[in-house]
């Protein structure tokens, strides 16, 4: 779709919602024009704020049509609607700019500071501006002598429209296809809630109730915020408002039905404020639970790869001792028989030669998985350099296997900190490990494929193979110490390679993860964080 074409679309889009929102709130208007509620600003200011600041202009042009349209319906001046239609677009306006100003991230549940914000640049002061060029034109082509009550009113409905609707548009629910449990869940749970917000608004047979009893909704209200996610409260919260403002406007007598309307909106006004609130504490708390699990997550993890690295110093040291010694004397053999023997039992000989050579291999990786937190993490690099080199490098070795390479790159230039040998050998031991299951491979193409990203401040390495995968018995043992499904003709493998890779990952703090499909192949991906600056 073209760029004129997406415009054009959001603009239609943004025009039809307004005039529909419009006609709910002319539909709701109750006797004397009092409005408890115009819902298009809510929606015009969240709609400015999920759309690039380069069509805010033509969002804001597009709102005059539908606004005038629908006064026109309803029998309202031409100019008085064009001065209504700038009311609330230069409240969406002035909103916008100040939420974007001042929540940069429009992260309205953060924290209960981040709420105050909300509902002071939005319902406080984004709403006084409508209210003001409202009240304004009012006055001059209608006269009122209770121009306050009039500013109160409307700044009261912009305001609760705000409150209530802005939200729900800024973090919508998840409209996956529910289980049937879950729907009949939804709806008994919210028809349950409109039943007690008609008893509780409807009953008029006492004076407290009628001005107090709905306020034993909250009880009922905090229920619902325990029992789902915060935008699937704000739904059931738009949901009973306007379901219970319907049922008052058709059941209230026009000579009450303002002071019904007026207690409907402050309540409403109230019980919005205090599930933005509530909801808010919920979320830090389960962000701080998830924050403590993180960090014993990450302790155990410190402990497993302290205890790992003793270990691993440990084996070193006593496989070093006989190994050096052994080595020496096969040494000693190899030169004095090399002309005395005969060639099968000299080739014998050279096999023992090789498997000492695989143990000394195997006891520099033990060094070296013990000694790399001692290394400096102090550099910076071009990690996509990095990358392209190593890549290079196996290709050249491995040229007559077989094997294809695709390399994806997405950036030439990635800067990143800490010591490039870490990523450069967990690259090359996954290349290792991808070519080894491919040898396996009977039929043909072969293929490698990495692929490189940066997602936000992290680099993203996912390296893929089309072999058979693996299966799914041993994979939640791949990151063991020494577990290995080759035998020892395979070479010097003997189950360090992905423990070491996600040693090294861990020294970044980068992470290291498999997927796996039997009969497919196996994508590994490395995500190591770039610096902030």
């Amino acid at each position: 779709m073209t760029t004129r074409w997406k415009t054009i679309r959001i603009m239609a889009l943004g025009a039809l919602f307004y005039f529909l929102l419009a006609e709910l709130g002319n539909f709701l208007t109750g006797p004397h024009n009092f409005s408890i509620i115009w819902p298009p600003s809510g929606f015009f200011l969240a709609y400015l704020l999920i759309n690039p600041k380069k069509l805010w202009p033509w969002i804001l042009l597009c709102a005059y049509p539908a606004n005038i349209l629908s006064d026109l319906i309803h029998h309202r001046q031409l100019l008085v609607s064009f001065l209504f239609c700038t009311g609330n677009c230069l409240e969406a306006l002035v909103g916008a700019v100040l939420l974007t100003r001042f929540m940069p991230n429009l992260q309205i549940l953060n924290s209960i500071k981040s709420v105050l914000k909300f509902i002071v640049l939005g319902p406080i002061i984004a709403a006084a501006v409508s209210a003001t060029i409202g009240t304004l034109a009012i006055t001059y082509f209608y006269g009122t002598s209770a121009w306050m009550v009039t500013w109160l009113e409307w700044w009261s409905g912009d305001g609760l429209s705000i409150l209530l609707i802005a939200p729900l548009i800024l973090y919508p629910p998840d409209f996956k296809i529910p289980t049937l449990l879950k729907a009949l869940e939804f709806i008994l749970i919210l028809g349950f809630l409109i039943f007690l917000s008609a008893l509780f608004f409807l009953y008029r047979d006492h004076e407290f109730h009628i001005l107090y009893g709905r306020y034993l909704l909250f009880p009922f209200l905090i229920l619902l915020s325990l029992h789902f996610k915060p935008a699937k409260v704000q739904l059931c919260l738009v949901l009973t408002f306007f379901t219970t403002c319907w049922m008052v406007k058709s059941s209230i007598p026009a000579e009450i039905m303002i002071v019904y309307l007026n207690s409907l909106g402050v309540f409403w006004i109230i019980a919005g404020i205090t599930l933005l609130i509530f909801n808010s504490m919920l979320l830090q708390q389960k962000k701080e639970h998830s924050e403590k699990e993180l960090y014993q997550l990450k302790s155990a993890r410190n402990i497993e790869l302290s205890s790992l690295g003793a270990l691993a110093a440990e084996m070193s040291h006593e496989i070093n001792n006989p190994l050096q010694i052994a080595q020496g004397y096969m040494e000693s053999i190899v030169h004095n028989l090399k002309d005395k023997i005969d060639k099968e039992n000299f080739q014998k000989i050279l096999k023992i030669n090789t498997a000492l050579e695989r143990i000394s291999k195997m006891s520099i990786k033990l060094q070296l998985l013990h000694r790399a937190k001692a290394l400096n993490n102090d550099e910076l690099y071009n990690a996509a350099k990095i990358i392209f080199d190593v890549i290079e490098q196996h290709r050249q070795l491995w040229k007559n296997e077989g094997l294809t390479f695709n390399f994806l790159q997405g950036r030439s230039e990635i800067m990143a900190y800490g010591n490039p040998s870490y990523l450069e050998q967990s690259l090359a031991q996954v290349l290792r490990n991808a070519r080894d299951a491919l040898l396996l491979k009977k039929d043909l193409p072969k293929i490698i494929t990495v692929t490189t990203s940066k997602k936000g401040r992290t680099l993203v390495i996912e390296v893929a193979d089309n072999a058979q995968g693996i299966p799914p018995e041993i994979k939640d043992r791949i990151f063991e110490l020494f577990f290995t499904t080759k035998s020892i003709e395979d070479g010097a493998r003997v189950g360090l390679g992905l423990p070491i890779v996600r040693a090294n990952m861990h020294l970044v703090d980068g992470s290291v993860s498999v997927d796996s499909t039997p009969g497919q192949g196996t994508v590994v991906t490395l995500k190591v964080p770039l610096p902030t600056g």
